[in-house]
Order: structure tokens, then C-alpha cells, then sequence
């Protein structure tokens, strides 16, 4: 009888510290990592500017065109969403479908994505960049430097060969500088007419130098400028 009370408290004893250890909190690392929400890009609307389109549609392309959740008619009506002027006409034309999302995409592409049609834009905008008409108007030679670098850079990213254009881009320049600095120029025989490089550089060196020479006028105090009678 003794030996059956034992085994039946024995039994409860386990069945207790059983219960027990399923009611308590587990302290097990949880094997998921909470998902960090991003901030979204902002996207300025697309007017047709050959000019902004890359840059818009990488920012589209991973808010939306990217986005699995989003189904295509979804994709598209964002997209005309951002689109404004000649962008936004050019596929106006297309009903709110899923099918109409690729054919957009696509249009959009031919027209402001097309690179003969951006080096085209750029050359073009080269040819008619302002004149500086003064070697000492300084405001105006940083402008023409920054236009001629920012374009230059811009057929680089397109994948064009600088050095293939490198004597036009010169020559045009040549034209847009006064008369003082383009004497300048061609003193310096150990330059190449159509080392691209070259002009930018030079174009650098002579604002750095004529802003020295401006520091240094405006270091000289009143005293030292006052002649003496």
C-alpha cells in the first residue's frame, strides 16, 4: 500500500514540474529580425527634359517598377502621376490597364530615354552656351566652365567616348572665351587644340589665379593704399 502511494505522489510531482515548465515565459532568441521601413525617395514630376529623365526613372524604378506588391495597372497609375507636360501627353493616349504599363514604360523610354537623342540635347546646349565677354568677368567664366564640365560629365555617364569629341567641345569653346584668354591659350604650344582636359584645366587655373589676385588686393589695408602726397 505504501509503495503505491509513493509511485502515485511521484507521478503528481512530475506531472506538477511538467505543467510548470510549459507556463513559463520562453527565453529563446526569436529567429525573425524586424523589417526596418525606409524612407520613400521623393520623385519630382517628369516634364519631358531629356536632360532629367535618367535620373527619374532610377528613383521611379525602385519606388515602383520594382515594387512586387504593386500590380502593373498600379505601376501605371502611379507613373502618369508623375509624369506633367509633353511626358504626361505622350501616353495619355494609354487606358489604365495592366497592359498599358509596359507599352508607357516603353514609349517614355524611346522618347526622352533614347542616348543619341541625349548626346544630341547635350552637344546642342553646348553650342549655345553663353559668351563671356571679359577675362575679368569671373562669374561669367565659372558658369561656362561649370556647364561645359556638368554636360561633358553627362556624356561620360551616357557611355560616349569624351576624347572623340574633345576638338568640337575645344573649338566651341574657344569661341564662347574673350580674346585675352584665348591668347593665352595658344602662347601655351605644349597644349593639343583638342586636348578636352586640357581647356577645362586651364579655364580652373585661370579663375583660381584671378581669385587670388583678388584676395590679395582686398588683404592690402587702407594705409598701404593711400598714397603718399
Amino acid at each position: 500500500m505504501r509503495d503505491a502511494w509513493i509511485r502515485v505522489e511521484t507521478e503528481l510531482t512530475e506531472r506538477l514540474e511538467a505543467a510548470s515548465r510549459a507556463a513559463a515565459p520562453s527565453r529563446s532568441i526569436p529567429t525573425t529580425t524586424k523589417r526596418v521601413k525606409l524612407p520613400d525617395l521623393k520623385i519630382k514630376q517628369f516634364d519631358g527634359d531629356v536632360f532629367k529623365w535618367r535620373s527619374f526613372w532610377d528613383i521611379f524604378k525602385i519606388n515602383f517598377d520594382q515594387n512586387a506588391d504593386l500590380s502593373d495597372v498600379q505601376k501605371y497609375s502611379y507613373l502618369r502621376e508623375y509624369l506633367t507636360g509633353k511626358a504626361l501627353r505622350a501616353v495619355e493616349g494609354f487606358e489604365v490597364t495592366d497592359d498599358s504599363y509596359p507599352k508607357a514604360v516603353k514609349t517614355l523610354k524611346e522618347l526622352f530615354g533614347n542616348k543619341d537623342i541625349a548626346v544630341q540635347a547635350h552637344m546642342s546646349r553646348l553650342y549655345n552656351l553663353q559668351n563671356t565677354k571679359q577675362a575679368t568677368d569671373t562669374a561669367s567664366l565659372e558658369r561656362l566652365y561649370t556647364e561645359v564640365n556638368t554636360h561633358v560629365r553627362s556624356l561620360e555617364t551616357l557611355g560616349e567616348n569624351i576624347k572623340a569629341f574633345g576638338g568640337f567641345i575645344v573649338t566651341i569653346m574657344l569661341h564662347k572665351l574673350p580674346d585675352e584668354l584665348i591668347l593665352i591659350w595658344n602662347r601655351e604650344k605644349k597644349r593639343s587644340a583638342t586636348d578636352l582636359e586640357a581647356m577645362l584645366t586651364f579655364i580652373r587655373d585661370e579663375l583660381a589665379a584671378r581669385d587670388r589676385c583678388k584676395q590679395l588686393k582686398n588683404s592690402v589695408g587702407p594705409a598701404q593704399q593711400t598714397t603718399t602726397r
